[in-house]
This record gives structure tokens, sequence and C-alpha cells, in this order.
């Protein structure tokens, strides 16, 4: 089953650099919502289109919509899979929870906007927060300019986090920086197996000057290793 691990770290963004940052980030996250609400409405019409006895060994339409949904076992699949499920119109139940007993009604975009895997969560004029799947977060402080990233505690759940369509862009965005004096920041993480050896946090990826300071490894945002992850352009 694997070790549980986490991340998280802040990034400084020089400030001619955040505009395009923003943009990449706020942009994914748009296309990624519309194509989860897409797939989301051709998960309804399937399961409206299958018969009572199609379910199998599903007691419910949630566990016969996630086995419909997550057939690709790729990563970024299965972000838009969990999120399409989610955006279903659950009925609710006598206890405030989902009633996975009935078939739900079609998803809408109002559900879109309150779901928590596609809500964009303001949390004041100049911070908005994305919550991803796997437990991961992203949050973007434009007073700041800062990029704060956290993968909450979980198995195989950074290289997960890593590789939700928002992430990515996050990542690529990241690449493409030109880094000043006071600009970039660190990752830090710990994961189980260094827990229980009785070692702390660790610093898992660094970004512009900031990160060759503090001495973290220089890899690109999806594990690879790059000799420019901290040059000045």
């Amino acid at each position: 089953m694997g070790h549980w691990e986490r991340e998280v770290g802040e990034i400084q963004i020089p400030s001619k650099e955040w505009p395009a940052l923003k943009r990449a980030v706020v942009e994914a996250h748009t296309l990624f919502r519309e194509r989860v609400l897409t797939e989301a409405k051709k998960l309804h019409e399937r399961l409206k289109s299958e018969r009572p006895g199609d379910r199998g060994s599903y007691p419910d339409y949630h566990g016969r919509a996630l086995e419909l949904a997550g057939r690709n076992p790729s990563n970024v699949e299965r972000a838009v899979a969990e999120a399409a499920v989610s955006v279903l119109g659950w009925y609710e139940n006598e206890r405030g929870g989902c009633d996975f007993s009935r078939m739900p009604r079609v998803p809408t975009r109002k559900r879109l906007d309150a779901a928590a895997l596609t809500r964009v969560v303001r949390i004041n004029d100049a911070q908005i927060a994305i919550d991803l799947a796997f437990e991961s977060t992203i949050r973007l402080d434009t007073p700041k300019r800062t990029v704060f990233w956290n993968v909450e505690e979980g198995r195989h759940v950074i290289e997960a986090a890593r590789s939700h369509p928002v992430a990515v862009a996050l990542f690529d965005a990241l690449e493409r920086v030109r880094w000043t004096r006071e600009s970039g920041g660190v990752f830090y993480g710990n994961n189980e197996l260094s827990s229980e050896a009785g070692g702390g946090d660790y610093l898992t990826q660094g970004f512009g000057p900031e990160g060759e300071r503090e001495g973290a490894p220089m890899r690109r945002g999806a594990g690879r290793k790059t000799r420019h992850a901290f040059a000045f352009r």
C-alpha cells in the first residue's frame, strides 16, 4: 500500500512575472472545470442508460459511477474522474449527506461551482485557493505575489497531486519565471519511513535564488532533475 507522505511550501514570484503565472493557473483551472462538467454529463448519460442489473456488484450509483469514470488509470484522468463523480446531482439523504441509492440528477454549472474538487475559494479580494484532488491545495496571494502549495498527509499523494492538470500548469509556469534576487522559495516534505527513523521535515524542491540559498534539490515540477532550476535569466 505504500507509506504516507506530505509536502508544503511557498514561493515568492517577481512582480513582473506574477500576472502571467496567476493567469496560467486560473486558465488551467477553468479548462479543468469545463472538462469535468463535460465528463460528468457523459457519465450521467451512461448511468441513465443502464438497466437495473447493469450495476453488477456495486450496491449504489456512487460506486458504479466511480467504476465507469475511473477506467483510465493515469493520475490526470483520475483527477477528472473523481471531480466528475462529485459534481453529479446527488440527492440529499435524511442525515444531510448524499443519497447514493438514488439515480443522480443532471450535473449543472451551479453544482460545479459548489463541489469541493472544482470550486474556487475566494478568501478575500486578493487571495484565492484552488482545492485539487488528492487533498492538495494551491493558494495564490496577489499582494504578496506568493504561491502556497500544500499536500496533506496520505499515500502516494505527492505524485498524484503534481499530476493534476492545474498543478502541471503551475509547475510549467514556474519553469518560465525569470527570477530576481529576493524571489523563489522551497518545499518541505516528510514521509513515514523518515519520520519513524526520527527524521524531521526535509527540503524537497527549491525555486529561484531563495531555493538555491537553502540548498534544496534542483528539480522540475514533475520531479525530473534539471541543472537550471535556479538559474538567473
